[in-house]
């Protein structure tokens, strides 16, 4: 009788978690979409998020918005034209010009005398230029800043950026779960418990909220840790799928525009794949290893063919280079606590940043690249099949819908 009750406590916390959900889900898609409209003469705070382009006297620039007059549009991305022939150096800007809204994409216009640079320097920026003279310049620190600091893969030589595309290893670049984790891992163990926890938990709030860019990804997992870690400190159990649809409302409720954000999708889906795919799971380390890299890869998979090739080498793959990965961030997360003052640490991070790479270029030479080119519908489909079939499957009985998922990919490839 006593389980039985417990099953219906927590039957019940599951369900109110999904209303949840389903209610943020509701509110984000109306708070979210941002009309059709057009500004002129607006001010518009901004940063660099991106290499510029030329195409004749126009610079094309890929920016941030960080507050713009007579539009809620603040966090989002836009894309910024300059007339011009130069554009000064700098981070951040000022700029006055006209301002388009059109189907959920912002442009901004403007000429060069009409763009002033912004003397702003954050905790971000003075740690990244700790860890570029440490490592002797930008050009050896390119990979280092993409991987540990979230700036635009846009940082990345093009070969680099391709290798990763082609393998279907982009995530490895994406701050997640493997940067938090290390953190955690880091900064608990520097203190007794439950001291240590507290520290984790600073720490992880500093990196989250003044270090890297407040994607998806990171909020989803930073939050998933700090309920976890509180859960620990006040001796309460707590179900990992009902912290990541807590997580995932918190950021929906705060973010409304990230309904519409295919990386909050990406990382919503995969680590709800994940999760799934190792309730009741039987088997070694090796085989979930591998089954869970299936399993994220399922998830994934179906939204990245609405507009993209999808590699399936990711899923052998991706298992055999996370040691090599958790390494890299380890030095990575171990030089930053550091302020990058230990030049040898910072050269080992570099080093095995460059094996990483290395590694990646390597495997790029095998890559078969599959597009399937599903439309919207398939892919919600295929996506909802997947979560009902790990959810309600036990044992090795969750192949199936992972099978179905990758075998639909694969015939609608040729």
């Amino acid at each position: 009788m006593c389980l039985k009750g417990r099953e219906l406590i927590n039957f019940r916390n599951f369900l109110f978690h999904i209303l949840l959900f389903l209610l943020a889900l509701i509110f984000s898609y109306f708070k979210g979409q941002i009309k059709d409209s057009y500004h002129k003469g607006v001010h518009v705070k901004v940063e660099i998020w991106g290499d510029l382009s030329f195409e004749g006297r126009i610079i094309r620039i890929p920016i941030k918005i960080i507050e713009c007059e007579g539009a809620d549009i603040r966090g989002r991305k836009a894309l910024l034209f300059v007339r011009g022939d130069t554009f000064p150096e700098g981070r951040y800007f000022l700029i006055k010009g006209n301002l388009k809204i059109r189907e959920g994409r912002i442009y901004i216009w403007t000429n060069l005398k009409n763009v002033l640079p912004l003397n702003l320097y954050s905790v971000r920026d003075f740690l990244m230029d700790k860890y570029i003279k440490a490592s002797g310049g930008r050009e050896k620190a390119g990979i280092g800043i993409s991987f540990l600091f979230g700036e635009p893969r846009d940082v990345l030589d093009p070969s680099v950026r391709g290798d990763f595309l082609r393998t279907g290893l982009i995530h490895f670049l994406v701050i997640s779960g493997l940067h938090i984790g290390v953190i955690s891992l880091i900064l608990s163990f520097l203190l007794p418990r439950p001291h240590g926890y507290i520290l984790a938990i600073i720490g992880v709030c500093i990196y989250i909220l003044l270090i890297v860019p407040s994607e998806p990804p990171v909020l989803r997992a930073g939050f998933m840790f700090i309920f976890l870690i509180l859960s620990r400190l006040v001796h309460r159990k707590v179900n990992p799928l009902n912290t990541l649809l807590f997580s995932a409302s918190l950021i929906l409720f705060l973010f409304p525009y990230n309904f519409f954000s295919v990386s909050f999708w990406l990382s919503f889906l995969a680590t709800l794949f994940i999760l799934l795919s190792l309730k009741d799971l039987k088997g070694n380390t090796i085989y979930k290893s591998f089954f869970v890299s299936l399993s994220a890869f399922s998830a994934t998979s179906p939204l990245i063919a609405t507009f993209s090739f999808i590699s399936p080498l990711s899923v052998l793959v991706s298992p055999l280079l996370t040691p090599l990965v958790f390494v890299y961030s380890f030095t990575g997360i171990l030089s930053l606590v550091t302020l990058f003052a230990i030049k040898p640490l910072v050269d080992l991070f570099n080093l095995f940043g460059s094996i990483f790479t290395k590694s990646i270029s390597f495997l790029s030479d095998f890559s078969v690249l599959l597009l399937p080119a599903l439309d919207k519908v398939e892919a919600f489909f295929l996506i909802f099949v997947g979560i009902l079939g790990l959810y309600f499957f036990k044992g090795n009985y969750k192949l199936l819908p992972v099978a179905f998922i990758n075998g639909w990919l694969f015939v609608r490839s040729f």
